[in-house]
């Protein structure tokens, strides 16, 4: 578990939302504000926009893991006060689209996330003096309050968490397998074929996307052979599929 992992679940028992309450964030209306200026059908569009807000905030290093239904991006660079959650919060609630800096890649890039197949996110910038972590889940945006972990410098951290059949259990069919097994394959496949050429350091998975990636997975009907590996990616030590 790293330190982003570790907050967000101290988070989840600790804190208190924002007293404002949550806030809706329509799927539709998110299609509707990015149709009008962005091609945000293209497949791991919100990742590469995070991407892009990285490099154009002054990003030392970007990493990037992929897991079954889950993706998490993080890098470091100077203190962006525009790009604190609470501010990257009152954008979304007003629906306005910065023009320039790097809030113009990270505000759409928020914004295709939710219009897309990604159930639940968490964003936090560690090393921020008030420590916020904005949350979206089942359309509803909030803000916790805490202090984060100290750490040297500042990091921008996001959290993905993609929809998918049957939970994080085991796959009752080959279509919940299927789907579980592709959730994050679009991510994979925007990040290989798109960020090559990224200015910045950006590991995805332990590798140096200047490298190339591994492919993401065998073909899906090799059952046998892909079955147990995938069935087992979000499995703990000592835990059984019964």
């Amino acid at each position: 578990m790293n330190e982003l992992d570790r907050y967000l679940s101290a988070r989840r028992a600790e804190g208190a939302t924002d007293s404002s309450g949550a806030f809706t964030l329509s799927p539709e209306h998110a299609r509707k504000k990015l149709g009008e200026s962005f091609d945000w059908t293209v497949p791991g569009y919100y990742l590469l926009r995070l991407v892009q807000a990285a490099v154009r905030g002054g990003a030392t290093d970007i990493v990037v893991r992929l897991s079954r239904r889950r993706v998490q991006l993080e890098f470091a660079a100077p203190l962006q006060p525009d790009l604190l959650p609470d501010k990257v919060l009152s954008r979304l609630i007003a629906g306005t689209l910065p023009k320039s800096g790097p809030e113009a890649h990270l505000q759409p890039a928020l914004l295709a996330a939710t219009a897309s197949d990604v159930r639940r996110f968490a964003y936090v910038c560690m090393g921020a003096p008030q420590g916020d972590c904005l949350l979206y889940e089942n359309g509803e945006l909030q803000m916790r309050r805490g202090a984060t972990p100290p750490v040297q410098g500042h990091r921008y951290c996001f959290d993905f968490e993609k929809s998918g059949g049957g939970g994080y259990g085991v796959p009752r069919s080959m279509t919940e397998l299927r789907h579980a097994m592709q959730a994050t394959g679009a991510e994979h496949w925007a990040l290989n074929s798109r960020c090559q050429a990224c200015p910045v350091p950006l590991v995805v998975d332990g590798r140096d996307i200047a490298q190339g990636l591994a492919l993401r997975a065998p073909e899906v009907e090799w059952f046998t052979q892909v079955g147990p590996f995938f069935l087992a990616a979000d499995a703990t030590a000592g835990q059984s599929f019964r």
